[in-house]
């Protein structure tokens, strides 16, 4: 499967020496959209979560999913034109854990704030 990058040129790293307006080349979008995830290359089932705020390099999430930071996650989300320019498509999403607090939603536990290492639109 052919991913893309959300950053021409690879992108921006997220070392302690990046400041916050490095990091958040992107708007915004406070868009709370119904996901799937699990730890990438695990054979465990998928859990749902959602976006809290999601950008085009990133997003933050909830989720009851154990996480910690640095982890890889698979993560499917349905995403909105005005993210992708493109029509709304399940997307496929390699992402990175990057910071975690605890959840304000019922049902969920974990917030993760999640780097988007490639992007690629689902062919069903």
């Amino acid at each position: 499967m052919a991913g893309l990058s959300p950053y021409p040129g690879g992108g921006p790293t997220l070392s302690g020496k990046d400041n916050l307006a490095e990091r958040r080349r992107s708007s915004r979008h406070s868009l709370r959209i119904p996901l799937r995830l699990r730890v990438w290359g695990s054979s465990g089932a998928t859990r749902d979560g959602k976006s809290v705020d999601i950008s085009e390099q990133g997003a933050l999430l909830e989720t009851d999913l154990p996480l910690r930071v640095g982890a890889l996650l698979d993560l499917r989300i349905k995403l909105p034109e005005e993210i992708t320019g493109q029509p709304t498509t399940e997307w496929r999403c390699k992402s990175r854990v990057i910071h975690i607090t605890l959840a304000s939603s019922a049902g969920y536990t974990v917030k993760a704030g999640v780097h988007f290492d490639w992007l690629d639109a689902s062919r069903k």
